[in-house]
This record gives C-alpha cells, sequence and structure tokens, in this order.
C-alpha cells in the first residue's frame, strides 16, 4: 500500500476557494499468489462538496502483483557422486539427497515443496541413477538451475570387484611308459569355491593357460597352469597351479641263481 499516493499527496493535485479534505478507504483483495490493493479518495469542501470524476465515481488508486519468484536456493548444491564400486543395486538410490534434505537447502516467503523422481541407466557393468527433484511454492514458481533446467543429482559407479576362487592344489603325476602324460582338469584339478560380488557363480568364466612344460634337473617335467576366473563385467583373477611329471616307473628286477644239492638229510 506504500505505492499508493497518500491522502497529503492526493491533496496536493486538487485546488480550491476554500478549505477541503482528503480522506481515503483502502480495500485489499487476492493472496500472496494474486493480489490487489485498491485506495479509493474522498476529496471534499467545507460545503460538503464531493469531488467525482467524469464517469461519476470517487477517483481511486490501485497497485496489483503476486509472488512471481521461485524458492531461493540458500545453501550448497550438492555434487554428483561417481566411481562407485558396486553392483547396481537398488539401495544404492539413498545415496541421494531426499527430498527433505532438498527442501533445507532452500528458502521462500512462503510454503513450498519438493517433489522427485527417479531415472537408473545402464546395468552392473556400468550405471547411473539420477534423481531429480521440483522445487515449487504455493504460487506454483518452480526453481530451475541457472541452465533453466530442474536441479538433479546423481550417482554413478560399476562393478570393479574380482572374483574369488580356490585354485586346485599343486599335483605330482606320472608319465607313462612312452613318456606321455595327461594333465587335464579332470586328472588335475579344477576350480572350486568360485564366487563375486555381483555375478552368479554359474555364470562366471573359469579358463586357464598352461606355461611351457620344463625339465628339471632330476629328470622331472613341471608345467605351470594358470588358472583364471572372469566376471560378466570383464574383471578377472588369476592363480597358478604346479604339475609335476615324473619319469616313468622302472621295474629293477635281478636274476639270481640258487644251487640245490640232493644229499642226505
Amino acid at each position: 500500500q506504500n505505492l499508493l499516493y497518500t491522502n497529503a499527496q492526493v491533496k496536493a493535485l486538487f485546488s480550491e476557494c476554500g478549505n477541503f479534505t482528503v480522506d481515503s478507504t483502502l480495500d485489499i483483495s487476492g493472496n500472496n499468489c494474486l493480489w490487489t490493493i485498491t485506495k479509493t479518495y474522498t476529496v471534499k469542501d467545507a460545503c460538503g462538496n464531493i469531488y467525482h470524476t467524469p464517469d461519476n465515481t470517487l477517483p481511486s488508486m490501485s497497485v496489483s502483483g503476486g509472488d512471481h519468484t521461485a524458492p531461493a536456493l540458500t545453501e550448497t548444491w550438492p555434487g554428483n557422486i561417481e566411481n562407485v564400486n558396486s553392483c547396481l543395486v537398488d539401495t544404492l538410490k539413498y545415496m541421494l539427497y531426499t527430498n527433505a534434505q532438498v527442501k533445507a537447502l532452500f528458502s521462500d516467503c512462503g510454503n513450498f515443496t519438493v517433489d522427485s523422481t527417479m531415472d537408473i541407466f545402464g546395468d552392473n557393468c556400468l550405471w547411473t541413477i539420477t534423481k531429480t527433484y521440483t522445487v515449487k511454492d504455493s504460487c506454483g514458481n518452480i526453481y530451475h538451475t541457472s541452465g533453466n533446467t530442474l536441479p538433479s543429482m546423481s550417482v554413478g559407479g560399476g562393478d570393479h570387484t574380482k572374483p574369488s576362487f580356490n585354485v586346485p592344489a599343486a599335483i605330482s603325476l606320472c608319465a607313462n611308459d612312452d613318456g606321455s602324460f595327461n594333465i587335464s582338469p579332470d586328472i588335475t584339478g579344477n576350480v572350486t569355491g568360485a564366487i563375486d560380488n555381483c555375478t552368479a557363480s554359474e555364470d562366471l568364466t573359469v579358463s586357464f593357460t598352461d606355461g611351457d612344460t620344463i625339465t628339471l634337473p632330476n629328470g622331472k617335467r613341471q608345467t605351470i597352469r594358470i588358472w583364471t576366473v572372469t566376471d560378466a563385467c570383464g574383471n578377472d583373477s588369476s592363480q597358478t597351479q604346479t604339475i609335476t611329471i615324473n619319469p616313468p616307473v622302472e621295474l629293477d628286477v635281478t636274476n639270481t641263481t640258487q644251487t640245490i644239492i640232493l644229499g642226505e638229510n
């Protein structure tokens, strides 16, 4: 109402051969969102003559407006969270600000609310969860960032954890008589207890590579087998198994001669 003329300001607009007075009434309608304040003036001289406008109404002045200002961000907006080593699980969303936490970052002349939506992209290997917030006051004014977008917060990451497993124990076996040998996993043992934080055990890939077979000074031969277990995201871990091949068993048969003398007892 301070935008409207005072009675003294209105009186200065008039002239009269005698004394005259200016009175006024104030009418306020609407609410914070849309409002009008009207001040109606009665300009009257000492004889009771009252000024009217050409349309035979008392002069008036109005000011109108409303709240067109969105809630203000008064605290620092949280940054995005990146490179989280995790599977894509529902509990990750709790790393993002709740509506109540976001509301505490804003101020407004009246009531305001915070709502949000969640978008999830990707899989266990590479994922992003984005929460978009709508901060709106009771007049429908919505806060936007400097880029004219709704504020948002994201957490992103993927599975970077290697599987674990039990490697078969070192083993020694004998070569065949012809020097050949069989070191297939059916004989030398296979990986057991393979587990991963994101990939089911049955979906893990188990592989092995054998190094060159070397001959040891004692005539034994040896191979180093490298076992590798890989998960669905390409994370792998390796362990080694030593396989020793002993020479064929040689039977040592010694011929002996026994003399039997027949005679009396």
